[in-house]
């Protein structure tokens, strides 16, 4: 993919670091760049629906951008992978992107529970520092649909950890 990397992060710089690093090495290589993976029974989707469960409120940034992806569907990406044979950067990301709130609410919403139990966590509780926080989550996914022959997902498609595995 060609989306430029910009890193404000330590983080951020070292990954960019490490790519420039393998892309100049004279090896073969092929570099997946990953949004947020989410799966129902693990991290943070299951911590949000085992707090829903037991009717407890969970609280989730309106301020914070998310492009999650199903444990499933980049499962399927990443075994796709394994058949390609060029060097090349991939993004695995949903089309489009959201918010914390707006994940959880619809979390709730597809798993059965109340979404009045989500709450917008406040800016002063955020642990992070919002300059370090990127704007956007998702990544460009043109290459990455044809080179797999994968139907990119959108961001909610996470949510209920089914695969979504067809064509483009």
């Amino acid at each position: 993919e060609t989306d430029p990397v910009c890193p404000n992060t330590a983080y951020g710089r070292t990954k960019a670091q490490a790519e420039n690093i393998i892309r100049r090495s004279g090896c073969r290589y092929l570099i997946l760049r990953l949004t947020k993976i989410l799966d129902p029974r693990h991290g943070y989707l299951a911590s949000i629906l085992e707090a829903l469960a037991q009717d407890r409120r969970f609280s989730a940034s309106p301020d914070l951008p998310i492009a999650p992806l199903s444990l499933c569907w980049t499962v399927e990406a990443i075994v796709r992978c394994l058949h390609l044979h060029e060097n090349m950067i991939l993004h695995l990301s949903p089309k489009n992107q959201t918010n914390y709130f707006q994940m959880a609410k619809k979390a709730a919403e597809i798993h059965g529970y109340p979404g009045s139990l989500i709450e917008k966590q406040c800016l002063a509780e955020l642990k992070k520092r919002l300059m370090a926080i990127p704007r956007n989550a998702a990544l460009s996914t043109k290459k990455t649909a044809i080179q797999l022959s994968l139907a990119v997902p959108t961001w909610n498609a996470a949510l209920d950890g089914k695969s979504i595995v067809t064509g483009k």
